[in-house]
């Protein structure tokens, strides 16, 4: 993993990937000392990740991918803690990875990713504050509006 970051190499990786897998990452990877979906350590390391859905394999919603990173558990809570949970990811981070690292893996950081100015007003408003739900409820969120190259396109 330090090599990866040294190397500046991208890990675009879809936490949706990691619950799904579960069932097949448990029963292939069993007894191995090998790292599996290793957000965290990845990050640690100083490598950049970038996460996406890969839809279609995988549902769209970018909130099912961010309960993934934060809990590691399937939708149902299994398993309790989580696969692996030395590599959950905190919400700070799973957002990170789904804007600005995405947009820096796209080679579009000077466009988008953060909220500042000069940069594409490109951004959804929430009905509830991501910080203040429990983790389990990260997959519940919904969006109330959508606002593309400063122009609200879509409104609950």
């Amino acid at each position: 993993m330090p090599l990866l970051a040294r190397l500046g190499v991208t890990a675009s990786m879809q936490p949706t990937h990691c619950t799904s897998d579960i069932p097949l990452t448990s029963r292939m990877l069993a007894g191995r000392d090998l790292a599996s979906y290793a957000w965290r350590s990845l990050l640690d390391a100083g490598a950049t990740v970038a996460f996406g859905s890969d839809a279609p394999v995988e549902d769209p919603d970018p909130f099912f991918g961010i309960h993934a990173a934060v809990t590691r558990q399937q939708p149902d809570g299994t398993p309790p803690g989580g696969v692996d949970p030395h590599e959950r990811v905190d919400l700070d981070a799973a957002l990170h990875c789904f804007t600005e690292a995405g947009a820096y893996a796209s080679y579009e950081e000077h466009l988008k990713g953060r909220l500042t100015p000069g940069m594409l007003a490109d951004f959804i408003a929430l009905r509830t504050d991501p910080y203040r739900v429990e983790p389990a409820g990260l997959r519940d969120l919904r969006v109330a509006l959508t606002v593309v190259g400063g122009i609200v396109r879509w409104q609950r």
